[in-house]
């Protein structure tokens, strides 16, 4: 920018008496050098949302108390899964909602967790901890569950489990043509 028009802005700017037009001013500026509000938004930094009353920070949102947050949605933890059921161990599998897909698992790390197995990545032996689950590539939400019993015979009894996402994670579409759904521990 040469000196005559840096001294013409500067002139256009003291001449602002209000806030009001001189964000007038800067939006018509902006605008003239082609960034739009999308732009100038995502350069913004933004701070982590935060949640009252033990609430969990979910994308733009916080989910409520019994859903966790998984791909910047809310879906179950536990959902109706009654505590220490377990597909697994049990001669059935324990459904926790109406998705065919879902079904109660004991968590390694302890209690019960409604997941569903959509994502390719899953195997036997994988994990010991849920941390081990989002290191190997599963969305936040997932859990490390027991992987052995009358139910899941593939899988060995070590005390090591098989990951399983956070009933209602929608996972994204796959990226390799050819690539299905785990099974699960069930096989």
């Amino acid at each position: 920018m040469d000196a005559g028009r840096f001294d013409g802005l500067a002139r256009s700017l003291a001449r602002l008496r209000t806030r009001r037009a001189a964000v007038r001013f800067a939006a018509g500026a902006l605008a003239a050098l082609g960034v739009t509000k999308a732009d100038a938004t995502d350069a913004a930094p933004r701070g982590k949302k935060k949640c009252k009353h033990g609430r969990t920070p979910c994308g733009n949102t916080c989910c409520p108390k019994g859903k966790i947050c998984a791909g910047k949605n809310c879906v179950t933890g536990q959902a109706n899964c009654p505590n220490g059921a377990d597909s697994c161990s049990a001669t059935d599998t324990v459904a926790c909602t109406n998705d065919t897909n879902c079904a109660c698992y004991h968590r390694l790390e302890g209690g019960t967790r409604c997941v569903q197995f959509l994502l390719p990545i899953g195997a036997c032996d994988q994990c010991k901890t849920d941390a081990d689950c989002v290191a190997l590539g599963f969305p936040p939400g997932s859990s490390c569950i027991q992987d052995f019993g009358v139910n899941c015979t593939t899988c060995n009894d070590n005390k090591k489990g098989y990951c399983g996402e956070p009933c209602g994670f929608v996972p994204p579409p796959a990226p390799i043509h050819g690539q299905t759904r785990s099974a699960g521990p069930h096989g």
